[in-house]
Order: structure tokens, then C-alpha cells, then sequence
């Protein structure tokens, strides 16, 4: 599944204070970098540092982040990008109700911030647990390699 999610929407609902932080977006990028892949992440940020005037792009862990321009708001890019018909086949992520009445006028497909956590603890990467060996086993393998137990 493809998502273009409203960075500082999706930050503030993990953690209202992490708004404060000065690494908040790369928090966010380590965070969703746990669930990519089988997901694809297109974070959009409002781009007010003035260093990059025009907006920029950045790929962090597998995590796409796209920061707006300085006149430009990433709710407005976000409206923007749902009325594009190419973005009907991905999943907008926004606790904003302005922004979610745009995705429904748009027929696109949204989900709340607390959804799409939902979703994402459910396809945590984890390491596949160690199978355990019976006495069996070990018994078997050791008489195919000339050892007794």
C-alpha cells in the first residue's frame, strides 16, 4: 500500500510535544521505517525553511519526504495532489477534518491518524522466533552425523 501522509498531523498525534523536537521529522522517518516495505511512505512537510525556497525532495530509511515550497502549505499540496486522478490508487493519511472533507469530495482514499497506526502495528517487522528443538531432533541429527545421545 502507498501512503502520502500529513507529516506534522501524523507527528502530533503520536506525540503532541514531539512538535517542539528540532529532529521530529527524522523520528518519524525511523518510526515509519519499521513498516516499509510491504508499505511505501511519501511524507509531505510544509516547507518553510528558506534555504530551500522551491521546496525539496529527500529519501531517508526507505521513507519518501517531500517538503512544500515557502508559499505553499502541505494541506494545500495535499488537496492538490488528491485532485490529481493519478492519486486515486494511494491512501492519504490525515487526522485533519478539512483535509479528509477534500479527500471525500475527491473520491479518494483517506484514514485518521489513529487508524493508520492501527494498521501499521499490525505489520511490525519482527524477527521470526527460533523454532524449538525436541529431544528428538537433536537425537535424529545427531545419528545421521555418527554421534549417539
Amino acid at each position: 500500500m502507498h501512503y502520502i501522509i500529513d507529516g506534522y498531523n501524523l507527528i502530533g498525534f503520536l506525540h503532541s510535544e514531539a512538535l517542539q523536537f528540532s529532529e521530529k521529522e527524522n523520528a518519524l522517518v525511523l518510526f515509519l521505517s519499521q513498516y516499509s516495505p510491504p508499505h511505501s511512505f511519501k511524507v509531505v512537510f510544509d516547507g518553510k525553511n528558506l534555504n530551500y525556497p522551491y521546496g525539496h525532495a529527500d529519501k531517508r530509511h526507505g521513507v519518501s519526504l517531500f517538503f512544500t515550497d515557502v508559499e505553499e502549505t502541505a494541506d494545500d499540496y495535499l488537496k492538490r495532489k488528491a485532485s490529481n486522478t493519478s492519486s486515486k490508487s494511494k491512501t492519504f493519511v490525515s487526522s485533519d477534518r478539512d483535509l479528509q472533507r477534500h479527500f471525500k469530495r475527491e473520491n479518494c482514499l483517506y484514514i485518521g491518524c489513529d487508524s493508520f497506526v492501527s494498521v501499521l502495528s499490525k505489520h511490525r517487522h519482527r524477527s521470526p522466533e527460533k523454532p524449538k528443538i525436541s529431544e528428538h531432533d537433536t537425537a535424529f541429527w545427531m545419528s545421521q552425523f555418527g554421534e549417539s545421545s
